[in-house]
């Protein structure tokens, strides 16, 4: 599995992106060729990282 996406395609996948995300998969979205934010799992309230 691809760990980038443009923003475009994320915005394509985002459903399937968030399924992942929950999963512990982490990506990349890219805004003209550059990393522009990182998609990863919230923790949950309370937790210890």
């Amino acid at each position: 599995m691809r760990t980038s996406y443009s923003k475009s395609q994320a915005r394509r996948q985002m459903r399937r992106l968030l399924v992942l995300v929950a999963q512990g998969q982490r990506f990349v979205i890219t805004q003209q060729g550059k990393a522009a934010c990182l998609l990863v799992q919230v923790e949950a309230p309370g937790s210890t990282p």
